[in-house]
């Protein structure tokens, strides 16, 4: 069965899948901001997710209410055959 993780503006992301997020960090010293950048989802627990950035080859953990907070959107990838 596959896990399912509702974010904050109700895009229901499925352990496994593949998509574009896209966000906004706001840091002591500085800012970070990312667009359209692959990642997959690696884990979905009760009250996090796993996501594995291919761009930095990094993994994050992020809440529901990282996910509001750093702004951030999923888009499912368009597979070019």
């Amino acid at each position: 069965m596959m896990k399912e993780f509702k974010t904050y503006d109700n895009t229901i992301l499925v352990e496994g899948k593949k998509y574009n997020w896209s966000g906004f960090s706001e840091g002591l010293y500085t800012d970070t901001s990312w667009k359209n950048l692959k990642c997959k989802i690696r884990k979905i627990s009760e009250d996090s997710i796993d996501i594995y950035d291919y761009d930095d080859n990094k993994e994050w953990t992020f809440s529901s209410n990282d996910l509001k907070r750093n702004r951030v959107t999923f888009k499912k990838r368009k597979l070019i055959y």
